[in-house]
């Protein structure tokens, strides 16, 4: 099997000096940053007991930091960059976004996207979206844009600068939404660690295919 690397970096936090804390989305008491790295860290349990699968944790910073320490830790080594967030705005679905232009994305995004289909019934649709290069794609697409430049540059800087990782491949991972009625089981314990448990199959099925 090959061995892989893996960097999960959760969303929001500490972005630098001078910055303020940033919780991510917060609906009835729950906070986007503490769900996140609560099935971060599980997930990278799950992942650190399998051989030939290297953890590297991250969090903290601005995200140009965050991906500059891919690019020196991965070297040429295989890997996935994986920024671990909780949608918000009350939808049925969730979303796993990669990267268009990183090695591997897309199959690792479907697969993972299918392991979350089939573990969490609450949740309507797990959508493995492309890279929309403008408005008008996005919106030929059922995307809506709301006025920006891209659908996709929502979550475009949260991953792009690992691009410099030659064999890194990002994905950004909203497993459903903070604010749905219904998801909330999502965010107990348990609900976590299938989220987490779910992520983690699709990831050894795509590692599965390099």
């Amino acid at each position: 099997m090959t061995p892989i690397i893996v960097f999960l970096d959760i969303g929001h936090g500490d972005k630098g000096a001078g910055e303020p804390h940033d919780p991510g989305a917060t609906f009835d008491g729950r906070v986007e940053r503490t769900e996140a790295e609560d099935y971060a860290r599980r997930l990278g349990e799950l992942l650190a007991a399998e051989p030939g699968v290297r953890v590297v944790t991250l969090g903290t910073g601005p995200y140009s930091r965050r991906h500059q320490a891919v690019t020196t830790q991965a070297g040429a080594a295989r890997g996935i960059y994986l920024q671990c967030h909780l949608n918000a705005g009350r939808g049925t679905y969730a979303l796993i976004r990669p990267d268009a232009r990183s090695q591997q994305g897309a199959r690792a995004a479907a697969l993972v996207a299918a392991a979350l289909d089939a573990a969490l019934p609450e949740v309507t649709s797990h959508r493995s979206d492309p890279l929309y290069p403008s408005n008008a794609a996005a919106q030929a697409a059922g995307r809506k844009t709301e006025g920006v430049g891209s659908w996709w540059t929502r979550g475009f800087n949260c991953i792009d600068g690992v691009w410099s990782a030659p064999k890194v491949c990002g994905l950004v991972i909203e497993p459903g939404f903070i604010d749905a009625p219904g998801h909330v089981s999502l965010w107990t314990p348990e609900g976590r660690q299938r989220v987490a448990e779910a992520i983690a199959a699709g990831l050894l099925q795509w590692r599965a295919t390099l």
